[in-house]
């Protein structure tokens, strides 16, 4: 898969994979915050990347930003 699409199933990957982790009660809570942010930060980026190329090819206009707080 390439392109958007290849980039939206590997971000899929990436969050089973942290889904796994967090389900597991093995894994320190410290480690599982840690993944946590650096989730959070992946997705902004992905979303940002989305949004610019979508606008960039005229796929959808501008929309809302939107806040979440992970704290």
């Amino acid at each position: 898969v390439t392109g958007m699409l290849g980039n939206t199933y590997n971000l899929v990957s990436i969050l089973k994979w942290q889904a796994n982790i967090l389900d597991n009660e093995d894994w320190n809570n410290k480690i599982k915050y840690i993944i946590l942010e650096e989730i959070y930060s992946l997705a902004i980026a992905f979303n940002n990347t989305e949004s610019a190329y979508t606008r960039e090819h005229g796929l959808k206009e501008t929309r809302k930003a939107i806040y979440v707080d992970i704290y």
